[in-house]
């Protein structure tokens, strides 16, 4: 990754930027939609961003994130998983082994189009999938995770009621935001096979792992999890005053200012 331009975040001019909206294909064949923010004068490096469980790449969270790591100088492809948003597929027939393709998906993506992603970021849910397609890739330099539980178990305790008729009747509705969710009992049997797969002590990449302050889904414990499971150069930082969502802009940029601060570490050489 290159350092060029990095003066013009310290004087406060942030690079102009665009929004080209993006459609790639997954592991089964589906199409997945995306949109691409990149800085007008070229990027000094690619980013794969992955939103939280049930939410889209127009999350108000992703969208500042990819616009404002856009205005640092980066490429950062945000999309929606399958059955979300503008994507194909299924919500009820997708789990956390779909989840990971749709990652691999985003990743081939850039790197025939425009060049491998150094850095995988993931919120929530999406930090996990990160963890683990970041693994895999030789190129990806580190991966972010912004709220993210350490183990896959924790999203059965979160979704609550809704995984207890899952498993016991074949399916549930969750309700998130207002709106319903059909979650199916193979979306918990995936889990239980991904568990160590899972889980981010399986990572060796750099991290740098964001726990927003007043979290009331994801405790500070499992930040402190994957902080402590990593093998690589680790960074923990807590997002002062910021919810589990990142619901004000003020969360968002200091944020992306973290996520850029944090690149420009992780390369130094320039």
């Amino acid at each position: 990754m290159s350092n060029r331009g990095h003066g013009r975040e310290v004087e406060n001019q942030p690079y102009r930027r665009t929004t080209r909206r993006v459609s790639f294909p997954a592991g089964d064949g589906r199409t997945l939609a995306g949109n691409l923010d990149l800085p007008t004068e070229g990027a000094h490096a690619f980013l794969v961003f992955a939103h939280c469980f049930t939410c889209t790449k127009d999350f108000p969270a992703a969208a500042r994130i990819g616009r404002g790591l856009a205005e640092s100088g980066y490429g950062v492809l945000r999309f929606d998983f399958a059955g979300l948003g503008s994507s194909e597929g299924d919500f009820s027939e997708t789990n956390f082994s779909s989840n990971l393709e749709d990652m691999r998906g985003a990743a081939a993506f850039l790197r025939e189009q425009y060049a491998a992603p150094a850095v995988m970021i993931g919120h929530s849910l999406g930090g996990l999938a990160a963890l683990a397609v970041g693994e895999e890739l030789p190129e990806v330099r580190g991966v972010v995770t912004i709220a993210t539980p350490s183990d896959l178990s924790h999203l059965r305790h979160v979704m609550g009621e809704a995984a207890v008729l899952a498993e016991k009747t074949g399916q549930g509705n969750l309700l998130v935001g207002g709106r319903e969710y059909l979650i199916k009992r193979q979306f918990f049997d995936d889990l239980d096979r991904h568990r160590k797969a899972g889980t981010a002590g399986e990572v060796g990449k750099d991290l740098l792992v964001i726990h927003p302050e007043v979290d009331d889904m994801v405790g500070p414990e499992h930040a402190e999890a994957i902080y402590a499971s990593g093998r690589g150069r680790r960074e923990l930082m807590e997002l002062a005053g910021a919810d589990h969502l990142l619901s004000r802009p003020e969360f968002t940029r200091s944020a992306v200012e973290a996520i850029r601060d944090w690149i420009q570490r992780l390369t130094p050489e320039g």
